[in-house]
């Protein structure tokens, strides 16, 4: 039940988070695009190596959060962040949260999460991600039986990504065949995977919208 005594749209977790990181926010004249990566512990993992490589370049914020897409509180998350800042770029990634609810409460949310960031930020560039694979922390050697799943909502990050003409950024072919990238709870990463990722999407990011890369990070 929430706070109004009706029960919630979704099945949440039992512990719900977020976390929200924004950089020269006190600096509203700022002379170089302004970043937004929105995802969940991932990006906040990765989020780091995305602004050392646009050190001076960029600024990179982050929206962290464990909400899955259906859950209605990830637009309100989403409606904050934008409401206060304006980004010139948005990289959005969504699936591994919510596995207790339907495949289909994912396909029908993922329109409506990208409207609600299209209204809150009408005049930026926007990226879709797909999720990272999970792999068995009994032997990371091994993929996780979650793995299908992710595929499946990864499917439907595609076609969202195809039918709206936006840019796909897909992580889960970044770390196929790294096991040695992964934390040893086969979900996150360790200092190299994140590194690997990071660099990736500033890349990205580069490429399709023509950000400048900070020269330093020999890795690119």
């Amino acid at each position: 039940m929430d706070c109004h005594g009706e029960p919630p749209a979704v099945v949440r977790e039992n512990i719900e988070w977020c976390r929200i990181w924004v950089p020269d926010s006190a600096t509203p004249g700022l002379e170089v695009p302004r970043v937004l990566l929105i995802g969940d512990s991932i990006v906040m993992g990765y989020g780091d190596a995305v602004e050392k490589n646009f050190s001076g370049m960029a600024s990179v914020a982050r929206l962290g959060t464990s909400r899955f897409a259906a859950d209605p509180v990830i637009l309100e998350e989403i409606a904050m962040v934008l409401g206060h800042t304006a980004f010139d770029i948005i990289h959005f990634n969504n699936g591994l949260h919510g596995y207790e609810n339907s495949d289909a409460s994912y396909v029908e949310a993922l329109p409506v999460v990208l409207d609600a960031i299209r209204e809150g930020a009408p005049a930026a560039k926007l990226a879709l991600a797909t999720s990272t694979p999970m792999r068995d922390p009994e032997n990371l050697a091994e993929w996780h039986s979650r793995d299908e799943r992710i595929k499946f909502r990864n499917g439907a990050v595609r076609k969202l990504a195809a039918e709206n003409g936006l840019p796909l950024d897909d992580l889960f072919s970044v770390v196929l065949g790294h096991p040695e990238y992964y934390a040893p709870d086969g979900t996150h990463f360790n200092d190299a995977g994140n590194a690997a990722l990071g660099a990736h999407v500033a890349a990205h990011l580069s490429g399709h919208f023509g950000l400048s890369l900070a020269a330093r990070h020999e890795h690119l």
